[in-house]
């Protein structure tokens, strides 16, 4: 998978700066709204050991965010499958 992600992202060419990190690929294992430090702290304490066993992955996307004052949301860019 590393050497598809490689590829995938010479192809796609992001222009970056040493500095940036907005353009590089991320991964989003959840959201939390209107949380508390305190509280996503805790959280984290809480769960911070979290392992997973390996799974597949099929298909990656990129995505794109989009801010408005009121909402964020994603548009799909790109999607990747991997055979």
């Amino acid at each position: 998978m590393k050497k598809t992600i490689h590829q995938s992202i010479r192809s796609f060419n992001p222009r970056m700066h040493e500095n940036d990190s907005f353009n590089l690929p991320g991964i989003r294992l959840g959201i939390a709204l209107r949380e508390s430090p305190e509280r996503l702290a805790s959280y984290f304490e809480a769960h911070g050991d979290f392992t997973s066993d390996s799974f597949m992955v099929t298909e990656y996307v990129w995505a794109q965010l989009h801010q408005t004052p009121k909402n964020s949301f994603y548009t799909v860019e790109k999607r990747f499958f991997i055979a």
